[in-house]
């Protein structure tokens, strides 16, 4: 077992050992910072694996050059959660929708008689940076509270 992976289970233990309030606490902060970072991400048009979105199609138009999901990656679009002791992100109603339809590339509807087999642009993810992150929020968190 590599040492990353003893430390993500060492972390995961210790997360698993706080109780009720504090434990809300801590996976409410680390979804508000996940959600900061995909919204971050999906406003310069990367993957979570660091790779650039497929483009549109329509080469002449000024949408060509603008950047896409410019309301889906407004903070009351993208929602966190924690329910049960896990954090969820992601979107709800009609985005979720669209959504869906990009992270995964399937066909979605133009119009009523039209589909269009969108690419795949995933919207959602962890990144390596994010996993880092979340695990030096979880050994803040520890050494804050050894200090208290």
């Amino acid at each position: 077992m590599s040492e990353i992976n003893q430390l993500e289970n060492s972390l995961v233990a210790l997360l698993n050992s706080i109780g009720g309030r504090e434990r809300f606490k801590l996976l409410k902060k680390i979804g508000n910072e996940l959600k900061k970072q995909n919204r971050q991400r999906i406003a310069k048009n990367i993957a979570p694996d660091g790779s650039a979105f497929e483009p549109r199609k329509k080469q002449n138009s000024i949408r060509q050059t603008a950047k896409m999901f410019k309301k889906m990656r407004q903070a009351r679009h993208l929602k966190s959660a924690v329910n049960s002791g896990k954090v969820q992100i992601g979107f709800s109603g009609r985005d979720s929708i669209i959504a869906k339809i990009h992270q995964y590339g399937q066909i979605g509807k133009v119009n009523p008689n039209l589909g269009y087999a969108y690419p795949k642009r995933e919207l959602l993810g962890i990144s390596d940076q994010d996993q880092q992150i979340v695990n030096d929020m979880i050994i803040n968190h520890f050494r804050e509270a050894l200090n208290d």
